[in-house]
């Protein structure tokens, strides 16, 4: 997997990470550990948040980490034969994902830019992954890691 990027004012580590909950927010499961991939030295994330004004919320390269993802089982959602894999998994009329079945066999979800235009993913903003296990070797500020 790619190297990801969280974006926080302190740097992130296992002690920090919050298990994926089985209780949903508009789509998203609660907890977890969200990171979004390098691209072009920024993320989705960062490109987001830059894009709908979130002027409370510093995110830049300055507050941005690239994480070395380790070995991993990420099941990456991008069409709709992924979303049929995951159809068994669904817990309610809503098209929510029964996240808590889904980490039993993965440690992440990444959800591509054509992934979150499905039903079950239109609650996530960017194209994201959802870690439910600290799977990285390293850690360090973007700003560094592109200079």
């Amino acid at each position: 997997m790619k190297p990801q990027v969280w974006v926080g004012e302190s740097q992130p580590s296992k002690n920090k990470m919050v298990s994926v909950k089985d209780k949903y927010y508009f789509g998203k499961p609660y907890g977890g550990f969200w990171t979004s991939p390098l691209k072009n030295d920024s993320s989705p994330w960062i490109e987001f948040a830059r894009n709908v004004g979130m002027d409370s919320y510093t995110c830049d390269e300055s507050t941005a980490w690239v994480l070395i993802p380790s070995d991993c089982n990420v099941f990456k959602v991008d069409n709709k034969k992924d979303i049929m894999q995951l159809s068994s998994k669904k817990v309610d009329r809503y098209d929510s994902i029964d996240y808590i079945s889904v980490f039993e066999h993965y440690d992440a979800i990444h959800v591509t830019n054509n992934g979150i235009k499905y039903n079950e993913f239109r609650e996530w903003d960017c194209e994201s992954v959802l870690w439910n296990n600290w799977k990285f070797t390293d850690c360090i500020k973007l700003k560094d890691y592109i200079d």
